[in-house]
């Protein structure tokens, strides 16, 4: 499960263990580009076709919209794939 505080713009991911109980593990902060709860848009889902789910954010601070994946470490990290300023 993917969870967004905005207190601390932190994002966190509960993964269930052998014994049934969730763990949760600090992934990434989105802390730069504001309160993500705001109204902007953004989703959940595999939008390169990897094979994976990735999270996709619009940030109207610059017009650009960020794309979050998973690596291998177990961190989000974020990649610029658009701009729509025009």
């Amino acid at each position: 499960m993917l969870f967004y505080y905005p207190g601390d713009h932190s994002w966190r991911l509960g993964t269930v263990d052998a014994a049934r109980t969730l763990q949760w593990s600090l992934i990434g902060n989105t802390a730069g580009f504001g309160r993500l709860n705001d109204g902007r848009p953004f989703g959940i889902g595999d939008f390169t076709g990897a094979g994976r789910s990735q999270l996709l954010f619009y940030y109207p601070g610059g017009f650009n919209w960020w794309l979050g994946s998973m690596n291998p470490t177990g961190d989000l990290q974020w990649s610029l794939v658009d701009n729509t300023a025009g």
